[in-house]
């Protein structure tokens, strides 16, 4: 199997619950992804070995997690180059600026991204 991009934001989000894995409709709603989707990504996932398996609540291998993402990353999802296109307009800093520093003073939410 091999893996896909939405599998290393599926395994960072699960190194995120502090008690185990909780249940994948949990996960799936906090992902904004559907619970096969991150089914399929535990399943991938326990196959590379970045997860230890259901016997340990399906937390990660942090040691090879990080090995992964500082040496492999750039290797398992190359950037590619194409043509120059016209895409969406992305917000630049100075437009987070007040964003930024109200959760820096106040405890805030900060919103899932839907659109992959």
């Amino acid at each position: 199997m091999n893996l896909k991009p939405q599998d290393v934001v599926v395994a960072l989000k699960l190194f995120g619950y502090p008690n185990g894995r909780p249940s994948m409709s949990i996960v799936a709603s906090d992902l904004g992804l559907s619970p096969s989707e991150v089914h399929g990504a535990i399943q991938r996932l326990r196959s590379s070995k970045l997860l230890h398996g259901s016997a340990l609540q399906d937390k990660p291998n942090i040691s090879g997690l990080v090995e992964f993402l500082v040496h492999g990353l750039k290797y398992a999802f190359p950037a590619e180059h194409g043509e120059v296109t016209r895409g969406k307009v992305i917000p630049g800093a100075l437009g987070l600026r007040h964003s930024i520093k109200a959760c820096l003073t106040r405890r805030c939410v900060i919103p899932r991204c839907t659109n992959f």
